[in-house]
Formats: structure tokens, sequence, C-alpha cells
């Protein structure tokens, strides 16, 4: 093995994580079916019924047709995940990069269409573009050369996972905070700022999802160097197979005490007839 496969294997096996598992693919239907398409609905839809033109319409079936797309694939893999745990990988990455995608454009219309901000929604986009060019140029070919963010030990404990798990589910549910948020501050702000805040919401949801988006770089090493990836058991083969270990182990216990208690016996008769020899004859 070459110094650039033993990196590629580092990088197949340890990036990713628990989201590709099957158990938590499975567990994770709710946000892949409802939350994460109702965040970029909420990015889509208003601009489109504020403002009821040809790209805002065009802007918005897109994502229907998508994520309509998305739904039926996600439901396919669900079917059988420990046989489809590749596509795990590349559904992870296609649908972080989908919805970063929209609730960016979500973001400029916000900004650009509806509040006229047309500066900030470049912003936006340059940032994104920036982000991208980050994660496929610089992120990834340091982490093929070896290199990996220390590893701090407050993340073991149960205080940090306890603050992992708030700050999973607080960006799971941002996107409704922070229309929840831009209501209430509709009583007390312009119009024009009620945009600014949810392209603001938006717009932050998008650079987080977007990281996920090298996933389908991963997916590509492992269709390449499929000998490095991991798979996982089914958790009935995986106690079958231990029941069978199990078996067989005590087969081979009950085998070997079967013959020590004949090489016991051996020895014995031998003994014996060895005393009988010595006595003497009458």
């Amino acid at each position: 093995m070459t110094t650039e496969e033993f990196y590629i294997r580092k990088f197949i096996r340890e990036t990713g994580g628990f989201a590709e598992t099957p158990e938590y693919f499975k567990d994770s239907m709710f946000v892949y079916l409802i939350i994460f398409p109702g965040l970029t609905l909420g990015a889509v839809l208003p601009p489109m019924l504020a403002c009821n033109n040809t790209l805002t319409r065009l802007i918005f079936w897109s994502y229907a047709v998508g994520t309509i797309f998305l739904i039926l694939w996600t439901i396919y893999i669900y079917i059988n995940p420990y046989k489809r745990q590749r596509l795990i990988v590349l559904h992870v990455g296609i649908s972080s990069l989908y919805f970063s995608l929209f609730l960016l454009i979500g973001a400029v219309e916000y900004t650009g269409v509806l509040a006229h901000l047309y500066v900030l929604s470049f912003l936006f986009v340059a940032i994104y573009i920036v982000i991208l060019c980050y994660i496929f140029k610089v992120y990834i070919p340091k982490l093929l050369r070896g290199y990996r963010w220390e590893k701090s030990k407050f993340w073991k404990n149960k205080l940090g996972k306890r603050i992992l798990g708030f700050a999973a589910s607080f960006f799971s549910v941002a996107g409704v905070t922070g229309m929840a948020v831009a209501k209430i501050l509709g009583n007390y702000l312009s119009q024009r700022g009620v945009y600014i805040a949810m392209a603001f919401t938006f717009v932050i949801l998008s650079y987080i999802f977007v990281f996920f988006s090298f996933m389908i770089y991963k997916y590509y090493l492992i269709i390449k160097y499929p000998q490095f990836a991991n798979y996982y058991e089914p958790p009935k083969e995986k106690q079958k197979r231990v029941s069978n270990k199990r078996k067989i182990n005590s087969e081979k216990s009950k085998n070997a005490i079967q013959v020590s208690k004949k090489t016991k016996n051996k020895k014995n008769s031998r003994k014996v007839n060895k005393i009988i020899e010595e006595l003497p004859n009458e």
C-alpha cells in the first residue's frame, strides 16, 4: 500500500462518521422528508407569493421537482439501507448541496427581489463560492495528505455530547425559529427589515449544509477504492454470526475436553498396566 492509498483509506473510514450509517439514516427519515424540505420551502415559497414573476415561479417549480426526486430516492434507500450503503454516502452529499443551494437562492430572493439589496445578494453568493472552493480545493486535499483536526476530549464526555446534540437540534429547527422570530419582529421592524432577517437565517443554514457536500467526493473515492470502504452488517446477521461463532467455540471446547479425557484415560490405563506388570508373579 502506497502513502497516497493509506491516506485515502483514512479519509474514507474517518470522515462522515455516524451520518452515513444505515441505522442513523433510518432514524433520520423525519429530517430528510419533513424538516429539510420544509426549511427550503420557507426559503423559496414566500418570495414567489410576494413577487409572482417568471423567475420566482421557475425557482419554485425547480425546487419542487428536485425535492420530489430526493424524497423518492430517500424512500428507495430506506427500504433496504444495508444493501445501499454507498448510496447513503452519495445521498448525504447531494441532498446537503441541493438544500444549501436552494437556501442560498431563497436568501438572494429575499435580499435582491424583495428588499432590492443587490450588493448584499452578491456578497451571499460570493461567500458561498468561496466556501465551495475551500472545501474542494483546500479542505479535502489537506485530509488526503494526512492532515487531521485536533480531536478535543471535551466533546467525548457527557457535557460535550449534550452540547453537540443541542447544536444539531437547533440547526435542524433554525429555519422555523428564524421565521417565527421574523414574524414577531415584524411588529417592530419594517417589511424590509423582516426580509433581511429571513435572508440571514437562510444563508447561515446554507453555509452550514454546504460543508457536507464533501461526501460526494467521498463517494467517488469509494467507487474507485471499494476495498477501503466500511460496510455495516444488519443486526440480525450480526447476531447470527456471533451465535455461530459461539457454537463453533463451544463445539471446539467440547472436543478439546473429550480429547483431554481420552488422553487422561490412556495415561491412567498405561500406569495401571505398568503397576500390574511390576507386581510379583505368584
